[in-house]
């Protein structure tokens, strides 16, 4: 509601009429000050030297907004006023900002942002041409400054003050200020500001013609500049020197001053001291009747002063606005003032009779307020009764639902196996049997007639019963691996990895750690199944060149890690196509785990497979 009362604040001439007239805003005003007062009304700080980027501060600002937190938002509110002032020239929303700061920093009682608020807001009047508001700012903060004795803030107004008299052309109190200034010890802890104070009091000599102590001013300044390697004082002081050089009519002084001070200028855009510099070179060398280098420097100074002159017209236009929008603020906030005073007589006769209508409904609200909570309350049992009953129906159903499915899953795997098994038996009792029966009559034969070896048909006859048996023999052990019921997973896995070994197969890395090593015949042969058809996947359509296959157990799981650097495909496309990946979560829902699958068309492919396991009963293998 705090947030919602700035927005009122800040919307439109008729706020603070409509703040009087609607009670809970105001009623959640008078809460927020009281627990400001108490010391809630801050949880958070921004360090306000960090540079943030206005998304951030965007973010921070619904963050504040969202847990009502004020010292976040006068922080943040401060720093977005920062950056409308200083990145986008707004001085307009700049100045929106630090008013909502400034509110914000009284609800929290910073008395040291406060400073620096109304200081910002002074300065801000002054850069607009309101002189004499901004005076009267500054006053009053050096008054509170004065009265706690803080040196520090006596010195910034002090040069503040001197400022914005010289706004005005009280060239009389400007030196006044800056003597003060000058007096005070602090202003050795700040040798930009010192350095700085110094120009000012020379261009302050200028004004009033006292030539002699401009010029001594100024090798004040140039001493100090040099020293600290402050080219843009040094460039400034030269520039002045340069005037009172042609002041006092001495030219050639003046032009060696102005080539020193172009020694010091950079090459910053909207340069004023450069435009200033470029002006009187011309007029220096005209003198001199160097005319090339006059033009020259004409032209340099045309061209920065245009740069320059539409800067200064969006300022125009927004100091414009600026003023217009304190006059029209001005006008308004006494227009509300009128409007205040006439809902205060207003509020005062509706408050007689609403108390006499109110004492009269009073009893009637409140025993319709009891009649109303019993039926209330009669209604929610009896729909939380029943929304209770069907959400545990519902439950019944999803629980025989799944019982079915993984029934219906846990007989179809079941008979894969058993018919794999068989088929696995009968290929090595009888086709298996068959086929080395035939490669020992070939070998026989041979060795009877040995011209038969010079023979290609056979030769190639041999060759092929040789592949066909090593092929019975390979498809017999994937139907049905020996390997995993004879020596576990890791090792059937290792001997499948190595069915793959050759130039033709992709590099295949396989890693295991504390992976136990007596699971459950069915464990193991799940397991062994999953990472079979995601192998057979990988090489087949993934045309993977590197896989990677990570084992281990972690908190109370199985875990299984996949991937291959293959084409990749599309997770949801893949639910159409054929039975593998269907078979490869139906065997990871019977082992109640879970699979992720993570693809992408042509950036490879990762499955991460989880199946809870009690490892602490079995052995477990080291990597």
């Amino acid at each position: 509601m705090t947030i919602a009362l700035k927005e009122y604040l800040h919307k439109d001439g008729n706020t603070l009429f409509y703040f009087i007239s609607n009670f809970d805003l105001v009623k959640s005003f008078i809460t927020t000050i009281f627990f400001a007062f108490l010391g809630f009304g801050s949880t958070a700080q921004l360090d306000l030297n960090m540079d943030f980027s206005y998304d951030q501060l965007e973010e921070l600002l619904g963050k504040a907004r969202a847990q009502k937190d004020h010292r976040l938002l006068a922080d943040v509110y401060f720093k977005l006023g920062q950056y409308e002032k200083d990145k986008f020239n707004n001085q307009k929303l700049a100045f929106e900002y630090f008013t909502r700061s400034r509110d914000y920093y009284k609800l929290v009682d910073d008395q040291n942002q406060l400073f620096e608020i109304e200081r910002i807001i002074a300065l801000r009047s002054y850069e607009s041409g309101l002189n004499a508001e901004a005076i009267t700012s500054l006053d009053n903060l050096l008054k509170d400054a004065q009265a706690i004795e803080d040196k520090n803030r006596m010195l910034r107004l002090y040069i503040d003050l001197a400022l914005a008299h010289s706004g005005i052309g009280d060239t009389e109190t400007e030196l006044k200020f800056q003597q003060l200034a000058l007096n005070m010890k602090e202003l050795r802890l700040h040798p930009k500001m010192q350095r700085e104070l110094y120009l000012k009091r020379m261009k302050s000599y200028v004004q009033i013609n006292e030539w002699d102590s401009s010029l001594i001013m100024a090798n004040r300044v140039l001493q100090l500049a040099i020293d600290s390697n402050d080219n843009e004082i040094c460039c400034k002081a030269y520039l002045e020197k340069g005037k009172v050089y042609q002041k006092l009519k001495r030219p050639s002084d003046q032009l060696e001053a102005l080539l020193e001070a172009k020694s010091f200028c950079g090459n910053k855009s909207f340069d004023e001291n450069r435009l200033s510099l470029y002006a009187a070179l011309s007029e220096c060398y005209e003198e001199f009747e160097m005319f090339e280098e006059a033009y020259d420097n004409a032209n340099k100074y045309s061209a920065l002063n245009d740069s320059i002159l539409n800067r200064e017209r969006n300022n125009s236009i927004n100091n414009l606005t600026y003023k217009f929008s304190v006059r029209e603020k001005n006008k308004e906030l006494r227009l509300s003032e009128l409007e205040l005073e006439y809902s205060k007589e207003r509020n005062t006769q509706q408050q007689r009779a609403l108390w006499v209508l109110g004492i009269g409904l009073a009893g009637l609200a409140l025993f319709l307020y009891y009649t109303i909570r019993i039926y209330n309350q009669r209604i929610k049992a009896n729909r939380l009764i029943n929304q209770q009953r069907d959400e545990i129906s519902k439950q019944r159903i999803s629980k025989l639902e799944d019982d079915i499915k993984i029934n219906s899953m846990q007989s179809m795997l079941e008979g894969q196996e058993t018919e794999r098994e068989r088929i696995a038996k009968d290929l090595h009792d009888s086709l298996g049997g068959v086929l080395s029966t035939i490669k020992l009559h070939f070998d026989a034969l041979q060795n009877k007639v040995s011209e038969v070896k010079n023979i290609n048909e056979y030769q190639r006859a041999h060759a092929m019963i040789d592949a066909a048996v090593d092929e019975v023999r390979t498809i017999s052990q994937n139907l049905q691996p020996s390997s995993l019921k004879n020596l576990g997973l890791i090792p059937a896995i290792k001997d499948l990895i190595n069915r793959f070994d050759g130039s033709g197969y992709p590099e295949i890395d396989l890693q295991h750690y504390d992976f136990p090593t007596q699971l459950d015949q069915m464990t193991s042969l799940y397991i062994y199944r999953m990472v079979q058809e995601l192998l057979h996947n990988s090489i087949k359509h993934a045309q993977a060149s590197e896989i990677m296959i990570q084992l281990k157990q972690d908190e109370g799981e199985l875990v299984v890690h996949f991937e291959d650097d293959g084409i990749g495909f599309d997770p949801k496309a893949s639910r159409k196509e054929g039975m593998g990946m269907e078979n490869l979560k139906g065997r990871a829902n019977y082992l109640h785990g879970s699979i992720t699958i993570d693809s992408i068309p042509g950036e490879g492919s990762s499955f991460l497979i989880h199946i809870p396991y009690d490892v602490s009963k079995v052995g477990k293998i080291k990597s």
